[in-house]
């Protein structure tokens, strides 16, 4: 907004001496930030692709402040100011971001990808802003119809996510219970019902004792190896196997 992104404009400017002042993007244009952001036939495409999510994506803006004012002006309360300008964000983020990957690592992706790119980011930052049932409701005034679903869908694993985390830190992690029930799981044995009830309680707190160190004397036995037929060290790289068959074995009993 303040034009202080080291575009190649502003550094010739400024007296650096660049191999050429053309934008990275379309190699057409000297590349400045209202070029990037706004003008570019790159970011045009992706603007014509955020316009697709959502219908009142900006995409003739001429400028950055333009473009910006479209955003934010059209915004009817403070839950389109709290969906609106993290978009926006992710827009600049990620197309600035991709300018600097082709710049120095000839990095490049193309316009659909950048777009996918930004509203998965956008997705993120919204999600982490907004309360589920406000979220929700965002997708009904926001998206367009034909993109509800696979949003709903992604809203309603986001939500289950966030409830299985929340169970997670109620539980009250104890490796000293896990630990002392691996025995007979590892040997094949059948563990007792109190030991199996302390495993249910610790099942969600399994990859938390990767560092203790009864776990992984567990963890790398001969026995729970042989039984889970792989010779890897399940200690630090392969935790979910073990976990997974531990798990099993809890709820088979």
């Amino acid at each position: 907004m303040n034009n202080r992104l080291p575009t190649m404009d502003n550094l010739i400017k400024r007296g650096v001496l660049v191999n050429s002042d053309g934008c990275k993007f379309c190699i057409s244009n000297q590349e400045s930030a209202d070029h990037v952001f706004a003008v570019c036939s790159t970011t045009k495409t992706v603007s014509t692709y955020l316009s697709n999510w959502v219908n009142w994506w900006p995409t003739s803006a001429g400028s950055i402040s333009e473009l910006w004012e479209s955003i934010d002006s059209g915004s009817s309360g403070s839950l389109d100011r709290m969906i609106r300008r993290p978009i926006g964000a992710a827009f600049f983020w990620v197309l600035w971001n991709q300018r600097n990957n082709k710049t120095f690592s000839g990095a490049v992706k193309k316009e659909r990808e950048i777009a996918e790119d930004i509203k998965f980011l956008a997705y993120d930052w919204i999600r982490g802003r907004v309360k589920a049932g406000r979220f929700i409701r965002f997708q009904f005034r926001i998206i367009q119809i034909n993109n509800l679903l696979p949003m709903i869908v992604l809203t309603l694993l986001a939500m289950d996510f966030s409830i299985g985390m929340a169970q997670t830190e109620k539980t009250k992690c104890d490796p000293a219970q896990l630990v002392s029930c691996l025995g007979p799981i590892v040997k094949g044995t059948k563990p007792s019902s109190k030991c199996c009830s302390k495993l249910k309680e610790q099942k969600s707190c399994l990859c938390r004792y990767i560092k203790d160190p009864n776990y992984k004397k567990y963890v790398n036995s001969p026995g729970a190896k042989k039984l889970l037929r792989s010779d890897n060290d399940f200690s630090y790289q392969y935790p979910r196997p073990l976990s997974r068959y531990i798990c099993f074995t809890i709820n088979s009993q």
